[in-house]
Parts: C-alpha cells; structure tokens; sequence
C-alpha cells in the first residue's frame, strides 16, 4: 500500500461508503418520523383510554420494527 494511487482510491472509497451508510440512517430516521406523525391520532387515542407514555413508545417501536 505505498502507492499513492492505491491510498487514494481507498480514502475515495471509504468515504462513499460513509455516506452511503449515513444517507441510510438518516433515510431511517425520516421514515420512522414520518410514520410516527401519520400515526399520532392513534396514540393519542390510547392514551385517552389510559395507556401509559411507555407503553406508547413501545407500540410505535414494535410498529417501526415490524414496517
């Protein structure tokens, strides 16, 4: 790996694969956002009928997970 050449491709390389890797986790974390505000009625709803705000977490967690 002394050649120049080979160390330029592999940082060129590497930080396309952390930006692919980091577009994917924030694609995540929009998706789920999303999911999330599409589905405040329905916690809503449950908390009305007693459900604790734990309990709610977990559902939405269960609801990401399963989607």
């Amino acid at each position: 790996m002394s050649n120049p050449a080979v160390k330029r491709i592999i940082l060129i390389m590497s930080v396309l694969g952390f930006s692919v890797l980091l577009i994917a986790a924030f694609n995540y974390v929009f998706i789920s956002f999303s999911s999330f505000c599409s589905s405040v009625k329905e916690i809503g709803d449950y908390n009305c009928n007693g459900v604790t705000t734990v309990v709610s977490f977990t559902l939405f967690l269960w609801a990401t997970a399963i989607t």
